[in-house]
């Protein structure tokens, strides 16, 4: 038991399903609404906090305009839900009483305006944020039985570190909290097989941000690795076709905005590694646990790290195309990367229960 134990800390042991070592008894119900209702404070708290002390970099009129500068005015999928704030009398003047409100308690602070399309940003983030808690909190009462509050806990901390508590680059934007839960959500069902689901939330989330695309890798690599050829290359043919035209389309339709802030910043990016006060900014991504994670990586499963290994090519184009100090570019992994650190914890405490029981007593409280 325990030489079997150990060889499967080694790389290429583990198939693709393996059996666990569960308790026998789910969390009890009060347990799970008492840590929901915790889980519910943080999020509010962490998208409060990204919106109300965070600025706006962009100009969200001239977004709903369609004059916006790229690739941000091509991130349409925002447009009918600001529109809709900014069209509205009721929610207009709903948005000067909540910054009416909040001038009246903090007068000495110079946040940014509550505006309607603020507000309404603020809103939609704020319930994309509750969704994704949601769905980690789901995930992990069906897969991690023994960590099952883990990963809404991993992904709310990682969030926060990289989104709220920054000193450098303090800004929000409307799509990143919404694109979040969606690419998300693709990914957990790209760790349950379920390639339809996956292919119509990739759609959803198409016009919300372009690096959506990056579900195609994702999803070939941990099909492929599964023995699902055919789905691997059917998802990524269709993700593909769709996404190509999309863009080309996105692409002709705002050719006007000669404005733009597409392409590499490599000098900004330089003097940010060659200057040791950016240093702690830049290594907040992932809320500091992202080598931790891919140290862990040899006790996942081949499929997880087929999906650790797909996403280095998307995360060199983030790293490519993003500001190094701006570390919300990195928001949209949280949630699969919190998944992936709770199902290394999860492996390695069933790995380490399991040989401690086949010891004798005083050697097994020195492996504990």
């Amino acid at each position: 038991m325990i030489q079997r134990n150990l060889k499967a800390l080694s790389p290429g042991f583990y198939p693709d399903t393996y059996p666990d070592v569960q308790p026998s008894s789910r969390p009890r119900p009060i347990v799970v609404a008492v840590v929901s209702v915790l889980l519910l404070m943080a999020t509010l708290h962490c998208a409060l906090s990204v919106f109300w002390l965070n600025y706006s970099y962009v100009d969200l009129r001239l977004y709903i305009a369609g004059t916006a500068p790229m690739p941000y005015q091509g991130r349409i999928g925002m447009m009918p839900i600001l529109q809709a704030a900014q069209n509205s009398p009721r929610f207009v003047d709903l948005a000067k009483k909540v910054d009416d409100n909040r001038h009246l308690r903090h007068k000495r602070f110079p946040f940014e305006p509550i505006s309607a399309l603020k507000l309404a940003s603020l809103i939609a983030g704020t319930v994309a944020l509750l969704l994704t808690t949601a769905l980690a909190l789901f995930y992990g009462l069906k897969r991690f039985p023994n960590f099952w509050w883990l990963p809404p806990t991993l992904m709310l901390a990682m969030l926060y570190i990289t989104e709220a508590a920054r000193y450098e680059v303090t800004l929000w934007y409307p799509w990143d909290l919404p694109h979040a839960f969606l690419f998300g959500a693709a990914c957990l069902l790209i760790f349950e097989g379920l390639w339809i689901p996956v292919f119509l939330v990739f759609l959803i989330d198409l016009p919300v941000r372009e690096t959506a695309i990056f579900l195609m890798p994702l999803s070939f690599g941990v099909a492929w690795v599964r023995g699902q050829h055919r789905q691997a290359i059917a998802v990524s043919i269709a993700m593909l076709g769709v996404w190509i035209p999309f863009r080309i389309w996105i692409l002709h339709r705002y050719a006007a905005n000669l404005s733009t802030e597409m392409g590499l910043h490599l000098g900004e990016n330089l003097h940010n590694v060659v200057n040791p006060s950016h240093w702690p900014q830049m290594l907040s991504a992932f809320g500091f646990l992202l080598i931790p994670l891919i140290m862990g990586n040899r006790l996942l499963k081949p499929s997880q790290r087929a999906f650790m290994l797909a996403a280095v090519p998307c995360l060199i184009v983030t790293s490519g195309y993003g500001v190094w100090a701006e570390t919300r570019i990195f928001g949209e992994w949280l949630l699969p990367a919190a998944v992936l650190a709770t199902a290394e914890i999860d492996r390695l405490f069933i790995t380490r229960r399991s040989a401690t029981l086949d010891l004798p007593l005083a050697e097994a409280s020195r492996v504990a």
